[in-house]
């Protein structure tokens, strides 16, 4: 898919919504390349259906297995949020982060791919998130980061393809 950019009040040139995972760049050498987005998250949940980007994650995965077919694929879950911009609706927002979060990883372990769960980070705690309720509180980020860790050292050694564990 081609993206295309829009301006934004600032005049700073944005992507415009329902941009791909996948971006087609020409390089300098004018021979195309690819660019995978390194993250969705709980922002596309607000514009997005969570089939339309479940749908948006399976295929971009499928993509780095076709020009990369040796590399490890790691998914991480959208964390959940107190408060999100742009919606009226947060609890079919949160119910649409689980729905997308179950289906990747569902889908990540037929593809034998790795994956890692935040289950003690809850949307609920608010000292787990800044005054705004979106953004992650210096001790969650921390949390966060151990996390990303211990699930690294997991995969690299090769324990499991889930951190943590599955109960």
């Amino acid at each position: 898919m081609l993206e295309g950019t829009k301006s934004s009040a600032r005049g700073k040139k944005r992507p415009t919504r329902g941009q791909g995972v996948m971006k087609r760049r020409m390089a300098d050498s004018k021979k195309p390349t690819l660019e995978p987005n390194k993250r969705s998250g709980a922002n596309d949940l607000v514009e997005l259906m969570s089939k339309e980007l479940f749908e948006n994650i399976r295929c971009s995965f499928l993509r780095i297995k076709v020009f990369a077919p040796d590399i490890r694929i790691i998914w991480s879950d959208i964390l959940p949020k107190p408060y999100l911009h742009g919606t009226l609706w947060p609890k079919l927002i949160e119910i649409s982060r689980k729905r997308v979060n179950c289906a990747v990883r569902s889908f990540m372990k037929q593809e034998d791919q790795y994956f890692v769960r935040y289950p003690s980070i809850k949307a609920t705690e608010s000292n787990l998130f800044s005054h705004d309720g979106t953004h992650l509180s210096n001790v969650v980020i921390g949390i966060f980061l151990n996390n990303i860790q211990a699930a690294l050292e997991t995969f690299k050694l090769n324990i499991d393809k889930v951190s943590p564990p599955e109960q």
